[in-house]
């Protein structure tokens, strides 16, 4: 009997378990680390990991070397170095440099910001030229140099004998 729209005694419904979420299957790239390290001259022992940049930063920043060509405008060398500056900081994992006191300098921007300008430099540039694939700037054009051997070889069609 049902009285005011109520199921019956002793019929319940049992109650279904939710169904489980289940995440799809995907796929998480796990970052690339570059270590750049320096083996000999005044930074040897110099160690130094990144990260790539992101697509979104490298079209942003547009981090190239062009600001450091000689004779670009003091501005634009102070945006291209700052820009420079900033995407490296955000790949910069860890590195192994010191203070003047022994005391480790922070993997962030404001620990690059307070090396000195010959080692923030050299560390940018090799970041620059390891992992981007960015050629340093040359002083100048180089010669053409001299033909190569393969130039002077004779190229001439087979005569129709040696042909068949």
């Amino acid at each position: 009997m049902v009285v005011n729209g109520s199921r019956p005694a002793g019929r319940r419904k049992t109650a279904r378990p939710a169904p489980e979420e289940v995440a799809p299957a995907g796929f998480q790239r796990k970052p690339k680390l570059y270590p750049l390290e320096w083996v000999d001259g005044d930074w040897e022992g110099m160690k130094v990991t990144v990260q790539r940049l992101s697509y979104g930063e490298m079209l942003d920043g547009g981090v190239t070397l062009d600001w450091s060509q000689e004779g670009t405008p003091l501005e634009e060398w102070r945006a291209g170095l700052k820009a420079t500056t900033a995407a490296f900081a955000s790949v910069l994992e860890s590195w192994n440099l010191l203070d003047e006191d022994g005391h480790p300098v922070p993997a962030t921007l404001d620990g690059l910001r307070s090396l000195k300008d010959d080692q923030a430099l050299a560390i940018l540039m090799t970041w620059a030229v390891r992992v981007l694939g960015v050629s340093v700037p040359l002083g100048g054009r180089s010669g053409s140099g001299e033909t190569s051997v393969e130039a002077s070889i004779p190229m001439e069609t087979s005569s129709p004998s040696l042909a068949s």
